[in-house]
């Protein structure tokens, strides 16, 4: 019996998601997160809108809030790890003009498949499409036509 897989492709959000503000925890964006913008760290002043001061949960100290090991992955839990990958092979097949990779990983337990179950859902609305045993979630935009999205 083959083992069962889990499949993490970076597809990108879909061109009509459009989003209006920042992401606000600086966990996949370091730098570019609402709690690194200069409103939240020094506030605001201008015509025509509030103003007001820095905001007293100013406090993102380095190394808060970051899931250490992202770019580079030594010490990330694995699982969070593999979407990176999918991330950087999908950023590097764009650039090279290819298809995009998908990363394969093993599932190995009951355990493990039941978190991939949870989190892949989770994962969609960042742009990525996930297979777990078989089971998708999101939509491959490569995948023909009659492909319906699943478990969005």
């Amino acid at each position: 019996m083959a083992a069962e897989q889990v499949t993490i492709k970076y597809v990108g959000l879909p061109v009509d998601d459009v989003r209006y503000g920042m992401q606000i925890p600086a966990l996949f964006v370091p730098n570019g997160s609402y709690v690194d913008s200069n409103v939240y760290e020094n506030g605001h002043e201008g015509e025509g809108a509030a103003n007001y001061g820095k905001s007293i949960y100013a406090t993102n100290v380095d190394g808060w809030g970051k899931l250490f090991g992202l770019l580079p992955m030594a010490s990330t839990p694995t699982r969070f790890a593999w979407f990176e990958m999918a991330i950087m092979q999908a950023l590097q097949a764009k650039e090279a003009g290819e298809e995009i990779p998908t990363v394969t990983v093993d599932i190995e337990d009951q355990n493990d498949k039941l978190w991939w179950l949870q989190m892949a859902p989770n994962f969609v609305g960042l742009g990525f499409y996930i297979t777990v045993a078989g089971e998708p979630f999101g939509q491959d935009p490569d995948a023909s036509d009659d492909n319906e999205p699943s478990n969005p």
